[in-house]
């Protein structure tokens, strides 16, 4: 995969914070922006897996209060826990 380069506007207290991280632990400024961008999109990731399962979950609940429970449903579950250990890197 090819590097790209992304200008990023920040306030000036956000750079502070990060030279200052930089400084203790000895990354650079594109180490601890890469690092946080990639955890902020594995969380926006993992939020989504989330409110899916529970939107599922109560789909089977209704269909269990009516009777009317299909594998469908539960295969959909079963493909949405998945998911979640995937990108929680359990699986």
């Amino acid at each position: 995969m090819p590097n790209t380069i992304v200008n990023v506007r920040c306030p000036a207290q956000v750079i502070e914070l990060i030279d200052e991280v930089c400084r203790i632990y000895g990354f650079t400024r594109a180490d601890i922006l890469r690092a946080g961008a990639i955890s902020y999109c594995q969380q926006l990731l993992v939020t989504d897996t989330l409110q899916r399962l529970n939107q599922t979950c109560h789909t089977v609940a209704d269909k269990c209060d009516n009777n009317k429970l299909d594998m469908k449903s539960l295969e959909d579950m079963d493909k949405l826990v998945e998911l979640l250990c995937k990108r929680l890197g359990v699986d």
